[in-house]
């Protein structure tokens, strides 16, 4: 396969005939080309204008779950937090962010994890999936009250 760019070509070896595929993008249309080269020009074909539907659709964006309560009260420092995330086209990362730090990646990514460490106090933080396109999902929330 060859790019060149909006232009896309594939070849292809079948029987004594040289196959050529060739994608072309303009604008919202996507124009393909396949030519079948043999010793007469009676078996060259050419299609032009195949519509493809739903392929470049903007995918919905991911979900993300706590397994986790969303507001946990405890006298621990450290406080592990779990759940899922969903994209119908692939996950990229889980992120993290709590009590004003810097946002950090979890552990995993359609089942997560990660560890904080709560001060004294109430703190809260989100957590966010993106997919592999870049989609954001909805920010959960969750709370620690720490005790002790």
């Amino acid at each position: 396969m060859t790019r060149g760019g909006s232009h896309a070509s594939f070849n292809i070896n079948h029987f004594a005939a040289i196959q050529q595929f060739f994608a072309t993008r303009s604008r919202n249309a996507v124009t393909f080309r396949i030519y079948s080269y043999t010793p007469s020009p009676a078996y060259v074909i050419t299609f032009d204008n195949i519509e493809v539907f739903g392929v470049a659709s903007t995918p919905k964006p991911p979900a993300v779950t706590l397994l986790t309560p969303q507001k946990i009260t405890t006298d621990k420092k450290e406080v592990l937090l779990s759940g899922y995330a969903y994209s119908g086209v692939g996950l990229d990362k889980v992120e993290y962010k709590f009590n004003g730090h810097p946002v950090r990646v979890a552990i995993g990514t359609y089942k997560w994890h990660f560890t904080v460490h709560a001060p004294k106090g109430t703190s809260k933080g989100t957590v966010t999936a993106t997919d592999i396109y870049g989609n954001l999902s909805k920010p959960r929330k969750f709370t620690i009250v720490r005790t002790k």
